[in-house]
């Protein structure tokens, strides 16, 4: 009885994981995810796998068998490192911060390397030998070694699958207890309980993996609209997106220095607030350099693709969820929306003057113009007037501008900005004692400089900057000895047009880190942007 029970066992394991291929294929064709077409070669290869080990016994001892037992270890010890990577990605549909593109496109070369590792060490020279155990035939290795590389990629899965467990709130647990099945079956000496049992264990892990890819996919999501919810950020274009259902505006959000190169954790709280009253968060993460000009057009030179993709995500989760879960997708492709109130600018600290120097460039037709190809140096000089005169600096700008195609998308024309504790300031703001920073300052600056930037912001007797800086509103912070050392605010509040409104204007207590999560002030901060949003798209609407 028992020499019947380990071929038939790995028989139907076998035809257990051929009916799960198509499943799987369905499930990657479905999940708009290239990791995910490892599942269906995972399963291959534990069918295969199975198969051999069926069929030892009938097939007998012989080259036969030998090689299709020599591939049998090939690919295993090719395809499993690659499980790593479907765990990252289940990781990443969790909200894990850390599962990055850069980090799940590591976890491809780490599973590659693992592969070719087990390859070299273990494979090359493999010298095989029959073995019966409860009357199954196979060959295995004649020297044998810990499954060192197995037992890693095991963990790593294990942990992904605890991180999911405990970021679904306990909702699900099949991919932790599924992997822990793994490692303890595998971690089972084979000369003493065969191969059925491991075999069982690492089926039994695929399928948890299958489970947990249907739940991403199928469960309606927590779409963080319940003051507890999580909130799963997507990674669209080098920003972090939350996609509201049903969207009333679209929050673009730049934080400080440091804190901000991290929005989802640092600024959580405030961006949470801002979503669950009805806005899609887009949260560009601060990019520490010199040349400021260079970060603020490159935060809107994807523009036109990122509210595509973000449309394109509303609508495969549309397909997924059901059509009409999220709605007022034109938000996202309508050029017409973004001039009529519906998008704001939320900056912070440092961040606002990569907004500020934004609002600068102007409307859509003279952004027009200098995007266009008859948009050259002498253009934007004039733009520029006598604020930039440096010739090496204005040529840089204009290399900027001129791979911005989609000036429609970019202009903050009729777009409202939040300044809370705004900062402008150039190599200064790095150094706290004043003589070496002005020593500094002779040698090296941030472009444009503190000098520079207030210039360009500056009433113009012309005429030329009548129609910016209309819809800003500013925070400021009673104890915030940043802001103070720099004095932005008020000459925001002495430069900034007053027609048709003055500029929107707060004090709140807090120091000048309140916007972040570790201030007990930013409840009232939130409160006070939830009340600002709708009022800055009144102002709008009544000049339109």
């Amino acid at each position: 009885m028992i020499s019947q029970l380990y071929p038939l066992g790995h028989l139907l394991l076998a035809i257990a994981e051929l009916f799960l291929i198509g499943w799987s294929i369905r499930l990657w064709l479905q999940s708009n995810s290239l990791a995910m077409i490892v599942l269906p070669v995972i399963l291959i290869s534990l069918s295969y796998d199975n198969l051999v080990l069926a069929s030892g016994t009938l097939l007998g001892e012989g080259q036969l068998l030998q090689l299709l037992s020599q591939i049998r270890f090939l690919v295993h010890y090719l395809c499993l490192p690659f499980l790593i990577v479907v765990g990252f990605e289940l990781a990443n549909r969790a909200g894990a911060g850390w599962a990055i593109p850069i980090v799940r496109i590591s976890a491809w070369i780490l599973a590659l390397g693992l592969g070719i590792t087990d390859i070299l060490t273990r494979y090359i020279g493999l010298e095989l030998q029959p073995v019966y155990f409860a009357g199954m035939l196979r060959y295995t290795a004649k020297q044998t070694s810990p499954p060192i590389i197995t037992i890693v990629v095991t963990i790593v899965v294990l942990l992904i699958g605890l991180g999911f467990w405990i970021r679904t709130k306990g909702k699900w647990s099949w991919l932790f207890f599924g992997t822990l099945v793994a490692l303890i079956g595998n971690a089972l000496p084979i000369s003493q309980f065969g191969t059925l049992i491991g075999s069982t264990s690492e089926f039994l892990m695929t399928l948890a993996l299958l489970f947990t890819e249907r739940y991403s996919e199928r469960q309606l999501p927590d779409l963080g609209l319940d003051p507890d919810s999580d909130l799963l950020f997507k990674y669209i274009y080098k920003n972090w997106v939350l996609i509201h259902p049903e969207p009333k505006g679209v929050v673009y959000f730049i934080g400080g220095a440091g804190f901000g190169s991290f929005p989802t954790v640092f600024y959580r709280y405030i961006l949470r607030r801002v979503f669950q009253e009805g806005y899609t968060i887009i949260a560009l993460p601060f990019r520490f350099t010199l040349n400021h000009w260079l970060v603020a057009l490159n935060l809107v030179k994807n523009a036109k693709p990122l509210r595509e993709a973000i449309k394109a995500e509303a609508e495969r989760r549309n397909g997924i969820y059901g059509e009409g879960t999220y709605k007022n997708l034109e938000l996202y492709s309508d050029p017409q929306k973004f001039r009529e109130g519906d998008y704001f600018w939320l900056g912070h600290s440092l961040g606002c003057k990569y907004v500020a120097l934004l609002e600068v460039l102007g409307d859509v037709k003279r952004l027009g113009n200098l995007c266009s190809k008859d948009g050259d140096v002498e253009q934007i000089s004039a733009l520029l007037g006598e604020c930039i005169t440096n010739e090496k600096q204005i040529k840089k700008i204009q290399k900027a501008i001129a791979q911005i195609k989609d000036p429609e998308y970019v202009s903050l024309e009729n777009q409202s900005s939040i300044l809370m504790a705004p900062v402008i300031t150039g190599i200064e703001g790095a150094i706290p004692i004043k003589a070496i920073a002005d020593l500094v300052k002779n040698f090296i600056d941030a472009r444009p400089s503190k000098e520079e930037t207030e210039c360009l912001i500056k009433k113009d007797e012309n005429g030329v900057k009548d129609n910016l800086f209309h819809f800003t509103s500013i925070v400021k912070f009673k104890n915030d000895d940043v802001e103070a050392k720099a004095g932005t605010i008020q000459f925001l509040l002495d430069n900034l047009p007053t027609e048709p409104q003055p500029p929107l204007f707060k004090e709140l207590d807090g120091k000048h880190l309140a916007p972040l999560n570790i201030s007990k002030k930013n409840e009232k901060l939130a409160d006070l942007l939830i009340e600002w949003l709708p009022m800055l798209k009144d102002r709008v609407k009544g000049t339109m």
